[in-house]
């Protein structure tokens, strides 16, 4: 049986600075073919736009209802992640082109339009994670061994999906299109996890085992007793329970 547990707080630098949470978080559950199912997505907006929390907002939304729309597909053909995961891409893409006005403006691009994202599908065993730019993705096994799936450090310079929308003579920087994908077995005691680059080293091992709203309550006293998490934080953890 799959447990989702889930929070987002506002990071400390932010409060003093009087700004948004600039993070993105967007889940779904359910019931297909008797199988429990999962979908999570956390983005996070890029800190120098001055409204990056609007396009991660609603693409982290939106990447989820995609997501969603796969999960049933993908029980029978779980072969074919790496073309959903491009499909996925693409729509994004193009949403952000229908979504704003055009011509897209350097302006809006660079003040509304750059965020991480990481997104996941769990049903049954069987789980899917996309990526891009930075954050967190762990995956625990069912003797406690942890293992970070994508450990590239951007320098805080990610590649963000709306540079698709960029002339590529004008990033000065090598950047290639689509998600990184990758695929997990959820056997029984094994966790998942995905967040925002502001959680913590100290708290990766600290966010498994809470189920309902003890995960959020966790990061609220990180942040307001113990004055953590100084940049704006968005963790989901899917664990498959012992039965």
């Amino acid at each position: 049986m799959l447990s989702l547990s889930y929070g987002q707080i506002i990071g400390r630098d932010h409060i003093q600075r009087q700004v948004n949470c600039q993070d993105g978080l967007a889940i779904r559950e359910g019931w297909v073919g008797g199988q429990k199912f999962a979908v999570g997505v956390v983005t996070d907006g890029c800190g120098s736009g001055k409204h990056s929390e609007i396009g991660a907002q609603i693409f982290g939304q939106y990447v989820a209802e995609l997501l969603y729309e796969y999960v049933d597909f993908l029980r029978f053909s779980p072969h074919c992640w790496s073309v959903v995961s491009a499909n996925i891409y693409k729509n994004t893409v193009m949403q952000m082109q229908t979504r704003f006005p055009l011509p897209l403006s350097k302006y809006v691009i660079e003040n509304y339009l750059l965020f991480t994202v990481i997104g996941f599908i769990a049903c049954g065993e069987n789980l899917y994670w996309l990526k891009k730019g930075d954050g967190r993705i762990v995956y625990r096994d069912s003797g406690g061994e942890m293992c970070d799936r994508d450990t590239e450090d951007y320098d805080n310079m990610p590649p963000y999906i709306a540079y698709e929308l960029v002339d590529p003579n004008d990033l000065h920087m090598d950047f290639e299109s689509g998600f990184k994908i990758g695929q997990e077995v959820l056997s029984e005691g094994s966790k998942f996890m995905i967040s925002t680059d502001g959680l913590e080293e100290e708290f990766v091992d600290q966010v498994w085992e809470k189920p309902n709203r003890k995960l959020q309550r966790f990061l609220n006293v990180q942040s307001n007793k113990h004055k953590k998490l100084a940049d704006d934080t968005s963790v989901i953890v899917v664990e498959s329970e012992l039965e």
